[in-house]
């Protein structure tokens, strides 16, 4: 037998009516949860005509609600564990036919569901948050808080994609389980003690980019403190901190990241490994050999076999990963070190010398030592590498792979002025320095990126996805020329959230409460079934955008100008004209049977959308 299709080959499945212990319907996302409609031996078949289940199950946020027939929570517990499989394989929400036999789940059927609500999209998204974050939260914290930083503006903020943002998590911080990335290389040859438990750096949710303080936070870790140590420090202090004041959380220097005796012993941290840690930095960046002079743009090996092209991406982001990216993360955290340095020589010549400190302040124009410690280091401009507006220079750019890559800014330079104090004159010199590295190594990174950025631009040309290429994941890649099915699968949703009005979750995140939505409840309100509508009011004449289906079949036809759909509460999860109407872009609102026939032809029917509910609104 043959397939019609181009890809994959048809599948004649075993005849399972005889061994059945159970059969049904799974949504794995519909509303915000997964529900099952489910009952004994091949009740799957009238449960897609429309029959009622004898069990109905809603799983939501970790909780689990059964109406009907009592089933073994083994049975559920392994329904729920190989349908979110099956999703994240898939990469969307699906909706599946299964049979239960003694020999566990067999999936007899698996369809996309299209059209998904806001709270549907966000759970989905939650549960794979978690699973990307799964080794951090075995360190033990109680939360993990998600913040912005500067990160949207690196990732290049709106016009950050899920292609940009993964390749930066696996040339940052690998890939989580084998592959170190440039973070762990770079600082484990400064002395730290760290791992894969920073990964993943960034997160794209719901279209907007997130990043992981806490885990980058874990990096800064000296040899001779545990991370049980450090995670302990980091409970007491930092998330601690931020839950109580969330505006702190984009600024982590804010306790959470530890470098010097004195913040140890705050900390609760033995102080000596600190000690040590300083004074290594410290001539490290005594060190520090400035390149003398700037990379040339490199062109990329193009070839128009796919397969290939995506080798020669994978091969140079290992080269970058373990190259220019393991160099600039030691430049940059050098660099932040001295910076750091400066501030504490500034608090302890405050409390040492007042007058001197008094007199920079007024000087610099702040009294703050962090401000003032700007002030002064920036009182001198930061070298970098000046350039001509040459086709062979155009490389500079953000981390964003989609975005056209530029040529470096003109800079003028100006000399800052004498610092008298010995010591601070050494920390200020000693940051220009570590400044200046991070700025000249920051070229040969980005000239190695825009190699990348000529074959993601050469991908989108030879692959038929177009632009649609920058909407999977790196580790995605493969799928362009070997799964097409499954990268239609995950653009599609992705498409589908980038076009969502609003955000569908806040800024800073916690994953502790992620799930959790402001919902007004108004006293009389239904639930839509799928499908969305826009908050606020809407009126429906009967006849005019709005269509009432009284009685269905298994063939069902919505005109073009269909606005809302009016079904009665007899369409249920698991039926196959449910399933059908899901095909719809269109809301879907199921009405109680005696509400339902007060609505007449001529009648005016108002809706009012609050969150995910929706009101009924009697004139």
């Amino acid at each position: 037998m043959r397939s019609g299709f181009d890809f994959g080959k048809v599948i004649i499945q075993e005849d399972l009516t005889e061994r059945m212990l159970h059969s049904g319907v799974v949504y794995t996302d519909i509303n915000g949860r997964m529900e099952i409609s489910m009952g004994p031996k091949d009740s799957v078949h009238d449960i897609v005509k429309g029959d009622a289940p004898a069990t109905y199950v809603r799983l939501s946020g970790g909780g689990m609600k059964i109406e009907g027939a009592e089933v073994d929570s083994k049975v559920i517990e392994s329904i729920k564990e190989e349908s979110i499989r099956a999703e994240r394989y898939f990469g969307r929400p699906l909706d599946i036919e299964f049979a239960f036999t003694e020999e566990g789940l067999v999936f007899l059927q698996a369809r996309p569901l299209p059209s998904l609500t806001d709270s549907a999209v966000r759970e989905f998204e939650i549960r794979n948050a978690e699973s990307m974050l799964e080794n951090a939260r075995t360190l033990g914290l109680s939360d993990i808080p998600l913040g912005v930083g500067n990160y949207r503006e690196i990732l290049a903020d709106s016009k950050a994609t899920q292609l940009g943002s993964s390749t930066f998590n696996y040339i940052f911080t690998g890939d989580g389980t084998n592959v170190l990335g440039a973070m762990q290389l770079g600082r484990n040859e400064l002395g730290y003690e760290n791992g894969y438990e920073v990964f993943p750096q960034v997160l794209t949710l719901g279209g907007k980019v997130y990043y992981n303080f806490i885990g980058d936070s874990m990096q800064f870790r000296p040899s001779g403190i545990t991370l049980a140590e450090y995670v302990g420090a980091a409970e007491r202090f930092y998330i601690k901190e931020v839950k109580e004041n969330p505006d702190k959380l984009n600024y982590p220097e804010l306790g959470l990241y530890i470098q010097f005796p004195d913040e140890a012993k705050r900390a609760g941290l033995d102080e000596k490994p600190f000690e040590k840690l300083v004074e290594r930095n410290r001539q490290e960046i005594r060190n520090i050999k400035v390149p003398g002079s700037a990379p040339k743009k490199i062109n990329a090996n193009l070839t128009e076999d796919m397969e290939e092209c995506i080798k020669e991406i994978r091969r140079n982001a290992d080269a970058i990963r373990a190259g220019s990216a393991t160099e600039y993360v030691k430049a940059a955290r050098l660099a932040f070190f001295a910076m750091e340095d400066v501030k504490h020589v500034l608090i302890r010549l405050k409390a040492e010398n007042p007058d001197y400190y008094e007199g920079l302040a007024k000087e610099f124009g702040s009294s703050d030592p962090e401000r003032l410690r700007n002030a002064i280091i920036y009182d001198e401009s930061i070298r970098s590498f000046e350039l001509e507006s040459k086709e062979e220079n155009r490389y500079i750019g953000s981390f964003e792979l989609s975005i056209e890559r530029d040529f470096p800014p003109k800079r003028s330079y100006r000399k800052g002025r004498q610092i008298a104090n010995g010591a601070l004159e050494e920390a200020v010199s000693m940051a220009r320095l570590a400044l200046e590295n991070r700025e000249k190594v920051k070229f040969y990174l980005f000239r190695d990126y825009d190699v990348l950025y000529q074959l993601y631009a050469h991908l989108r040309m030879i692959s038929k996805f177009g632009g649609d290429v920058f909407r999977l994941k790196f580790e995605e890649l493969d799928l362009l020329a070997e799964e097409t099915p499954r990268a239609e699968y995950r653009i599609s949703l992705r498409r589908d959230i980038e076009s969502r009005p609003g955000a569908l979750f806040p800024d800073p995140l916690f994953m502790s409460a992620a799930r959790a939505q402001t919902v007004v409840k108004p006293k009389e309100r239904i639930e839509m079934v799928f499908g969305r509508l826009d908050d606020g009011e809407h009126a429906f004449i009967a006849g005019k955008g709005m269509k009432m289906l009284k009685e269905v079949d298994q063939t069902i036809s919505i005109g073009g100008d269909t606005k809302l759909l009016v079904v009665q509460d007899n369409i249920r999860p698991g039926s196959h004209i449910f399933t059908q109407l899901s095909d719809y872009n269109i809301p879907v609102v199921s009405l109680s049977g005696n509400l339902f026939w007060q609505i007449e032809e001529s009648g005016i029917l108002r809706l009012k959308k609050i969150g995910d509910m929706v009101e009924i609104i009697r004139n």
